[in-house]
């Protein structure tokens, strides 16, 4: 009767360590899934804040009014030259664009990191929005050739490659490249929702 017993605690024993191996496993699991799903809220977290720096480094770079937010001795003396026929555009246009830059290094730092853990790559989303980027700043690159430019005729030439409906925002709902890149971002940000979603 003895041996029964023993044996019967020797099975109970069994049973509660591959319980408690099972049971342990599975925190293990668990843990492991909130680690991965509270690292990419911390990414998506970043990457709405950069992409909400960046809209508003776009945006602004299209204000169809300079606000002269930059005076001309904020710049470095390099930066506009004095041969520039309105100083205080050049200036606030200078600025922007350097905006719309470091808004940009940002999220390409965070695209990086992006593309090392998620497939599809976000990257991939913004294609659209880094179309209109380059359009917009051909239009500045434009417009900052054709106030530096001495020549009439060559300043005439540089204004007439501007394509006013991307470098000037209408302030309307009818504004195309707005339109346009907003839809974009708002694809972006669900695609971001759905990342922290999965991984509840």
């Amino acid at each position: 009767m003895c041996a029964i017993w023993s044996v019967i605690a020797d099975w109970v024993v069994a049973i509660a360590a591959l319980l408690g191996a099972i049971a342990a496993c599975l925190g293990v699991n668990t843990w492991k899934k909130q680690n991965e799903w509270q690292a990419n809220r911390d990414l998506v977290q970043r990457l709405v804040i950069a992409l909400g720096v960046y809209r508003s480094a776009v945006l602004s770079a299209r204000r169809p009014v300079t606000d002269r937010e930059t005076s001309v001795g904020d710049l470095d003396s390099d930066t506009v030259p004095d041969d520039v026929s309105d100083k205080g555009l050049y200036a606030a246009f200078v600025t922007r664009l350097k905006q719309i830059r470091e808004a940009r290094n940002e999220l390409d730092g965070l695209f990086l990191e992006t593309d090392a853990f998620w497939k599809p790559a976000i990257r991939s989303k913004f294609e659209a929005i880094t179309k209109q980027e380059i359009d917009l700043t051909l239009g500045v690159d434009n417009l900052l050739n054709s106030l530096r430019e001495d020549d009439p005729d060559t300043a005439r030439g540089f204004a007439e490659l501007i394509d006013e409906r991307v470098l000037y925002d209408k302030l309307s709902d009818s504004d195309e490249f707005r339109a346009k890149f907003d839809k974009t971002l708002s694809d972006v940000h669900s695609y971001l929702a759905a990342k922290v979603g999965k991984l509840k």
